[in-house]
């Protein structure tokens, strides 16, 4: 499937709410591995961490993250991992790009929460990106 042929959205959104309850805090806060990191890197393990723990929710106000274009190849990667095992690997999901993005988009919300809990909570920095790199892992080796 060419990739290069799916229309997605201009941007990745997510409940403005959740994102300044949850996000903001993260890439700001000192003790956190995202103090001074792109919101995009928190949106994504969120994404992961809705994902892993099957939290999603839906929108009610948007708040615009970034412009799609301008993420990094492997992210996008991740993105259509998340929503074709989403769907059962059905891949047909991953030829609508707004769907795909509205997958992840409601497991950023979903685990925004936990995210913030276990990245404000855990004492080692070290210890949490072990956590969600092995999520990351658990993801991929499920599409193999």
């Amino acid at each position: 499937m060419a990739t290069e042929s799916v229309k997605y959205p201009q941007f990745i959104n997510m409940d403005a709410e959740i994102k300044a309850k949850y996000l903001d805090p993260l890439v700001s806060d000192p003790n956190t591995i995202f103090f001074k990191q792109d919101l995009g890197e928190a949106y994504l393990m969120a994404g992961v961490y809705g994902f892993m723990f099957d939290l999603k929710k839906t929108t009610k106000k948007i708040a615009n993250i970034r412009v799609f274009d301008r993420w990094q190849d492997q992210y996008k990667v991740l993105f259509r991992v998340i929503a074709a095992a989403d769907k059962k690997y059905d891949f047909e999901v991953l030829l609508d790009g707004a769907k795909t993005l509205k997958i992840v988009e409601e497991y950023a919300n979903g685990g925004a929460q936990r995210l913030y809990e276990d990245a404000t909570l855990l004492n080692s920095s070290e210890t949490l990106e072990k956590k969600i790199w092995g999520k990351i892992k658990a993801i991929s080796s499920k599409t193999e």
